[in-house]
């Protein structure tokens, strides 16, 4: 029983020893899985931020220019002074680094002022959004058009404009810069995201003006109708994963609106990528948590089997101290232990016990005409005719001593188990084992049979010892009959 018991607690503290390692192990992964994605997020909330600060920087800048040329437009002195000298007046100042034309477009939407030359270009933008927007809405402000072809250079881009009012407050042309799509690109295209990193510029009603990786045909596609996108439309900032409709890689996006300006800007990490490294240690860790866990395992498995081994090994001990070698009956200690049981059992239940006491006849005298080890032969044989004659799953049958058996019968009365101790008597003799300093020329037995009701009173020891006595009756009265108290 201390044995279980100390089985079923190594048992429960291995199992919560491996629980405890498994629950660490999980702690550790998504600790280090959060604290990548943290690490993620907040590079890309700052990178977001930086962009976003460059570009109300630049559009600011673009913003002032116009807010100056319109200035200059306005006043009626300018248009007094010789061409030269009016266009250096509003253009000296601009540079096309980052712009490809800085013009001044009358109500008809005809060039009348060109950044690049004293004499204008010639042509007209009267069909064009970014000029249509300021006819007949006087408080537009800036506005940011959708990627087009510039009809002067025939390059991509998108064009910044602002109304011109007349004193009245009527309409009197736009003054208009353009940026090419290749400078949106040029501030983009030198951060390194990784592998599957994304940046992108939008227009507030989800337009793509810029992104990379660059896809040519992409730039100018409506995207406000995907969920990514109609997401980041729905607040100034934020963050959040998705897969893109562009290339299906599946990211975590951070977005902020650019202020002041109808932009939208946009970085992301590839969610697999970024976390490939947390992958292959978790890869690890895993196989370490396995391998331990297995180790508590076998070590609990081999000890488990060095438990069972050494418990089979202690009952086989205690086995051989309650059998009879010979016979391989249950021997005296053991059938005293049982013969107690039973009596208690009697007890409780008011029924009768009866025992017989089975002693071989003339033992010695064989054993000194045939030798010990047909003696020896002879008790095995007289165990196993007591084992086929008593067979009920209470009974017992043990050797007692020397060449003495005795036998044990809960709940059966004197004549019950006088008539079993007669048919065992019986079934010596047809065993026909020769025996010639036997009176019948056989072996034969004495079969003393005494009974009691151990509710009356008395003990089983004083049951034994009337057997007992009535076996040596039995052989006082001629040897090989029954007897019985």
């Amino acid at each position: 029983m201390k044995e279980l018991i100390r089985r079923h607690y190594l048992s429960l503290g291995i199992g919560i020893v491996v629980t405890a390692i498994v629950a660490l192990s999980s702690m550790i992964a998504v600790r280090d899985r959060d604290a990548i994605h943290q690490r993620a997020q907040d590079s890309s909330r700052n990178l977001v931020i930086l962009l976003s600060r460059d570009l109300s920087t630049d559009f600011e800048a673009l913003d002032t220019l116009l807010a100056g040329i319109i200035k200059g437009a306005n006043d009626p002195a300018t248009w007094e002074m010789a061409p030269e000298l009016r266009h250096r007046l509003l253009f000296s100042h601009v540079t096309f680094s980052d712009i490809s034309a800085v013009l001044l477009v009358n109500t008809n939407g005809d060039i009348v002022m060109d950044g690049k030359s004293v004499v204008p270009r010639s042509a007209n933008f009267s069909d064009r959004e970014w000029f249509r927007a300021h006819i007949g809405d006087a408080d537009v402000g800036l506005y940011v058009s959708h990627p087009l072809r510039n009809r002067l250079t025939g390059t991509m881009g998108i064009v910044l404009s602002r109304r011109i009012s007349q004193p009245d407050g009527s309409f009197g042309g736009v003054a208009a810069v353009t940026v090419p799509l290749s400078a949106l690109y040029d501030r983009v295209k030198a951060l390194d995201l990784g592998k599957g990193g994304d940046v992108t510029i939008l227009r507030d009603d989800g337009t793509l003006l810029a992104r990379k990786p660059l896809v040519a045909e992409e730039i100018g596609r409506d995207l406000s109708r995907t969920p990514n996108v109609r997401r980041a439309m729905m607040r100034e900032a934020g963050s959040f994963g998705g897969t893109s409709v562009l290339d299906g890689v599946r990211r975590h996006y951070t977005f902020k609106r650019v202020d002041g300006f109808p932009l939208i800007l946009s970085v992301s990490y590839a969610v697999d990528e970024v976390m490939a490294p947390w992958r292959h240690g978790i890869a690890l860790l895993a196989s370490v948590t396995l391998l331990i866990c297995l180790s508590l395992v076998l070590l609990l498995l081999m000890f488990r089997r060095e438990l069972r081994l050494r418990q089979e090994a202690q009952a086989r001990v205690e086995n051989l101290a309650r059998t009879d070698e010979l016979t391989s009956l249950p021997n005296r200690r053991a059938f005293r232990e049982r013969a107690a049981r039973i009596w208690q059992a009697a007890c409780r239940d008011r029924s009768a016990v009866s025992a017989m006491f089975m002693d071989a006849d003339c033992f010695k005298k064989y054993n000194d005409h045939y030798g010990h080890g047909k003696g020896d032969e002879l008790l095995r044989k007289l165990a196993e005719t007591l084992k086929a004659r008593v067979r009920r799953a209470g009974d017992m049958v043990a050797r007692y001593g020397g060449e003495e058996f005795v036998v044990i019968l809960p709940g059966t009365g004197i004549d019950d188990a006088a008539k079993m101790a007669e048919d065992i008597r019986q079934a010596v003799m047809g065993m026909n084992v020769p025996h010639v300093q036997n009176g019948p020329g056989v072996a034969t037995v004495s079969i003393g049979v005494a009974s009691a009701e151990p509710w009356t009173g008395g003990d089983c020891d004083a049951l034994l010892r009337d057997a007992d006595a009535a076996m040596y009756r039995a052989k006082e009265s001629g040897r090989n009959r029954v007897c019985r108290v």
